[in-house]
Order: structure tokens, then sequence, then C-alpha cells
């Protein structure tokens, strides 16, 4: 298996000492909205996971709430 990753594009191994000054973990997602042409940014803490973040948009959108949303997570790493 680790060699079927080791083949894909684009695909780094890092070293232990790399390892150690990779972060992640986060208390927070950031929500962005663009609602009839105005975009929103707004941090939201209840929301701590890609996969919450990305369950909350697809209920703005099925609501109506918003026409487009995404998302950044302090989880994954802001601007990741």
């Amino acid at each position: 298996m680790l060699s079927y990753f080791l083949n894909i594009e684009g695909v780094t191994v890092l070293n232990k000492k790399q390892q150690s000054k990779v972060s992640g973990g986060g208390e927070y997602c950031v929500i962005k909205t663009t609602t009839k042409g105005i975009y929103h940014e707004f941090p939201d803490s209840e929301i701590t996971t890609s996969a919450g973040a990305r369950k909350h948009c697809a209920d703005m959108i099925v609501a109506g709430d918003t026409d487009r949303c995404g998302f950044d997570c302090s989880y994954d790493g802001i601007g990741n």
C-alpha cells in the first residue's frame, strides 16, 4: 500500500523531524458563503472538522440560505 502512495504524483514523504513541524488540530472552521453576489466569511467555533463544515454548507445550500458555500478549517490548517 505504501508503494502505491509513493508513486502518486505530488506525494512527498516526510522524515520524523519534518513530520514534527506539521501542525494540525484546531478549534474552528471559517465558513465562506456567497449570497446574491455578496461574499461573507465567518468563523464558527461549533464546527471543528471538515466533515462538519461540509455538512453545514450542504444544509445551508439545501435550505436556500446561500448560493455558494466553502470552508477552511484550522484542523486541516487554515489556507489548505
